[in-house]
């Protein structure tokens, strides 16, 4: 009996215990007037602020809301503690029908949502281009990044598509480099690609590049022609009496000898004047007799 009673006891004082917990919370709901309970707070305690934002927002005093939280917030060094937050959030969720887009950048922001997942399934859409630029590789658009990388030869270039270069706009050690790279005289311009490379800084003069050797009796010509100059012994062309020593149709054919006589004529020296007592240079008399 005494047992049972002991227990009816605690029994009443835990209930009476958990009915006092409740607090200040139960005066600020049953009061009849909220503005006079809230007096009876401490000021600059966290259930100040807390109550004093709570009633402000109740009534839709957001500006008073606004200035109690961040009052609160200056007192707590700038950390927004557990009851302002909750404030907070609940104010964005009232203020979801004034400005939608508002309320939900706080709660992305707050919960640290993000909504950049890919689909799973259905179709999958790519920026990549489905075509390919024709234009980006085109002769023309690879010669011209060829020629712009590197201004100072056509190394980039094979020695098949030097044609390519043809009629390009191209500097003086490019050009050099072209000359020393062609294999055949059959390129466009060839002669006054020759001529400007001749005139040029650090020339080493007619022969010196294969190209020249190559070059054929109507380019010989026409070099003669616009570079006079090249008739001087200094600036003889090496090589152009290999090009132009007689052939099995001029062996054969005596009516093609005299043209051939007057190739070679063209390419000798004007003959020095003789002083008295020199001994005159033999005359050139024609190709002799070649056995076949």
């Amino acid at each position: 009996m005494k047992t049972k009673l002991a227990m009816l006891i605690v029994g009443a004082l835990a209930l009476n215990a958990a009915a006092q917990e409740i607090g200040y919370i139960e005066t600020f709901s049953l009061a009849t007037n909220r503005e006079d309970a809230l007096k009876e707070l401490v000021p600059g305690t966290d259930e100040f602020f807390y109550f004093h934002a709570l009633q402000a927002q109740n009534t839709g005093q957001n500006e008073r809301f606004k200035d109690v939280i961040e009052r609160w917030t200056r007192t707590r060094n700038g950390t927004v503690v557990e009851g302002a937050r909750e404030l907070l959030n609940r104010q964005a969720l009232l203020d979801y029908g004034k400005d939608p887009k508002k309320t939900l950048d706080y709660l992305r922001r707050e919960l640290g949502l993000h909504f950049d997942h890919a689909r799973k399934t259905g179709e999958h859409r790519s920026a990549a281009p489905t075509a390919l630029d024709n234009e980006r590789i085109s002769i023309a658009t690879l010669l011209r990044r060829a020629l712009a990388e590197e201004p100072g030869s056509l190394e980039r270039i094979e020695v098949a598509g030097l044609e390519l270069v043809a009629g390009q706009a191209i500097n003086p050690e490019q050009r050099r480099n072209l000359l020393a790279r062609l294999q055949r005289p059959d390129y466009p311009g060839l002669v006054d690609l020759v001529i400007a490379d001749l005139q040029y800084r650090d020339s080493r003069g007619f022969g010196h590049h294969e190209i020249h050797r190559r070059l054929t009796l109507a380019q010989l010509d026409e070099l003669l022609t616009k570079q006079p100059d090249l008739r001087n012994p200094g600036h003889r062309p090496r090589g152009a009496h290999r090009l132009l020593r007689p052939g099995l149709g001029v062996r054969e054919d005596a009516r093609a000898r005299p043209q051939f006589a007057q190739g070679q004529c063209a390419l000798q020296p004007p003959a020095p004047r003789s002083a008295p007592g020199d001994v005159r240079p033999r005359p050139f008399r024609g190709i002799p007799e070649i056995a076949a």
